[in-house]
């Protein structure tokens, strides 16, 4: 008697139970997957952008030290650049763009030979950069070479949905650092026009 009331229960609403169980967590997986994929085209677009901005700087023959966007040779045609490359991200509003040029002083030692960064940004970042250690051990250096670096920094805030129940300042952020190498291909950019 005991076989056949086992085969005969009503199991309406199991499938309801099942789905009430699982729901919250294929939803947090789905979310996961979301917000892996915003922290991903983030990272990408800061790659892409210090790499364009590294070669646009590197091809040029001679910059001039103005940020007016007007001349192609003006270095504040690369800030324009790079808030254009790096959309969807507001790169003036959480992000910043350095770019200096190693050269080795007369000494074969790599030295500073002079650095900009994007002016008006409203973000904080700084050059990692030291003045004692412009470029990495190791990296080929000699007499008379010169070394463009673009570094890119971008402060990621993951999470935004949260941002309809927390103030965005209680928003967790993480900062995201590309710096790229560049030889200059004509001239030599240790100094502007």
């Amino acid at each position: 008697m005991s076989r056949l009331f086992f085969h005969c229960r009503n199991e309406r609403g199991a499938a309801g139970l099942e789905l009430a169980m699982l729901a919250p967590l294929f939803l947090c997986i789905l979310l996961g997957f979301s917000e892996l994929h915003q922290y991903l085209r983030a990272l990408s677009i800061v790659e892409r952008t210090a790499f364009s901005i590294g070669d646009m700087v590197a091809q040029r023959p001679s910059l001039h030290d103005s940020n007016s966007p007007s001349d192609s040779s003006n270095i504040g045609v690369y800030w324009q650049a790079a808030a254009v490359s790096a959309q969807p991200l507001d790169m003036a509003e959480n992000g910043m763009v350095v770019i200096t040029v190693v050269n080795d002083g007369g000494v074969a030692k790599p030295k500073i030979a002079w650095q900009r960064s994007a002016p008006g940004w409203k973000s904080k970042a700084t050059t990692q950069i030291s003045a004692a250690k412009p470029l990495p051990a190791g990296f080929p250096f000699y007499a008379r070479d010169n070394t463009v670096v673009v570094e890119v920094m971008y402060t990621f805030t993951p999470f935004q949905a949260l941002a309809l129940f927390l103030p965005k300042d209680k928003l967790p952020t993480t900062e995201l650092y590309r710096r790229v190498y560049f030889r200059p291909r004509f001239n030599d950019l240790d100094t502007f026009e």
